[in-house]
């Protein structure tokens, strides 16, 4: 996409708002639902834990379409490579939040690999 330089800079800063709410803002309470609020919010947890954390893929999304459509270039400085190698850990990440659902055994004895997995990488 041809941009004139201003409109260059709104969109590059609905991309830096979107990241920042995303990863500093949705992200950090989605977490701290997870692992801090489990035991008061019993029934409710996962479904508010779900909600901020799809919200937040959705922005991000959003965030590295508008990346890719006004960047000339791709992967051509380290912000660039660290934000699509942090998209598909974050895509990952969510594959791997469906998949414990969907793989979910009521009567295991202890907590699988692929969900261990979710909760240290949702740590980092």
């Amino acid at each position: 996409i041809q941009l004139s330089p201003a409109k260059f800079a709104v969109w590059i800063a609905v991309h830096g708002a979107f990241q920042f709410i995303a990863w500093g803002v949705l992200m950090p309470i989605g977490v701290y639902i997870a692992a801090f609020e489990r035991q008061q919010l019993t029934k409710s947890w996962l479904r508010i834990h779900r909600g901020i954390m799809i919200a937040a893929v959705v922005m991000v999304s959003v965030a590295q379409t508008i990346a890719l459509l006004i960047c000339k270039r791709h992967l051509d400085k380290p912000h660039k490579i660290i934000g699509l190698v942090l998209f598909v850990w974050l895509l990952l990440q969510g594959v791997l939040g469906i998949l414990i659902h969907a793989w979910r055994d009521p009567d295991r004895a202890k907590r699988p690999w692929y969900n261990q997995l979710h909760r240290a990488s949702g740590y980092l």
